[in-house]
């Protein structure tokens, strides 16, 4: 059987569909209002999330990148001395790109670039 949101099931639903909404991530099912004879509803809905519970993940993400592509790098005096300069150039500029990902308007909406993704699409500038 296919699933999609808005699909509605009387009485009980299937774990089957119980199951795809737990692969999609993005579904969850719910008990609506009961039909007119009295009997239970239960309907396939989409997760919607806040601005701020956006805001919060996307931030969470941020910080996550910081301290791997950055502070990692960054708090290891050694390993620092031993980069390139180029390489420091592209981790201090990401640095710089992660500290003012939350200036952009609606930056909440795209979660921020790893270092890779962000260094092929600045060619490292």
């Amino acid at each position: 059987m296919e699933y999609y949101v808005g699909q509605i099931f009387i009485d009980s639903y299937p774990p089957e569909a119980a199951s795809w909404c737990n692969e999609t991530g993005e579904d969850y099912i719910a008990e609506i209002e009961p039909d007119e004879l009295g009997r239970k509803r239960y309907q396939i809905k989409k997760i919607t999330f806040t601005t701020e519970e956006q805001q919060a993940q996307a931030r969470t993400i941020r910080d996550e990148y910081f301290g791997l592509y950055v502070d990692w790098y960054q708090s290891k005096p050694l390993l620092w001395a031993e980069m390139s300069e180029t390489d420091k150039t592209d981790i201090e500029n990401y640095r710089e790109y992660l500290k003012h990902y939350t200036d952009a308007p609606e930056w909440w909406l795209n979660n921020p670039k790893t270092f890779d993704e962000w260094k092929a699409g600045n060619n490292g500038e």
